[in-house]
């Protein structure tokens, strides 16, 4: 709340003066997205009279960019590579199980289920999983 306070009672004058006020901004968004406030946290920022403009240079910097983008990229990877073993191992019955695969949000998960494609007798191994957890 510190934060905010201080935020609010520096004018735009300011603001324009000196790069502090995107020094606090960075911070304060970076503290609301460990507490879950990003998005109320970010409608604040913008209601603020003046605005912040990041750099791609300083997105591409974000430990949480860096973070989501290799998270998404393992995804996308282990996504495609159960795509192609249950194409291989059950044909089209296999790809109709994508959808469950496409819903799954934990990385965890889908690394279980393709050492469980692996060792799998029957397609009903992989559904049940499927539904269970």
């Amino acid at each position: 709340m510190a934060l905010l306070l201080c935020l609010s009672n520096m004018t735009t004058l300011e603001w324009s003066a000196t790069n502090e006020r995107d020094t606090y901004v960075l911070k304060l968004l970076f503290l609301a997205r460990l507490r879950g406030l990003a998005e109320k946290t970010e409608k604040e920022v913008k209601n603020m009279p003046v605005i912040l403009e990041l750099s791609d240079e300083e997105i591409h910097k974000d430990f949480l960019y860096k973070e989501g983008t290799r998270r998404g990229k393992l995804e996308g990877k282990l996504e495609g590579l159960i795509e192609g073993m249950l194409d291989i191992k059950y044909g089209a019955d296999g790809l109709a199980l994508m959808t469950f695969v496409k819903e799954m949000t934990s990385i965890d998960k889908m690394a279980r289920f393709k050492d469980l494609i692996k060792r799998s007798k029957t397609i009903d191994e992989l559904k049940e999983f499927l539904t269970s957890t």
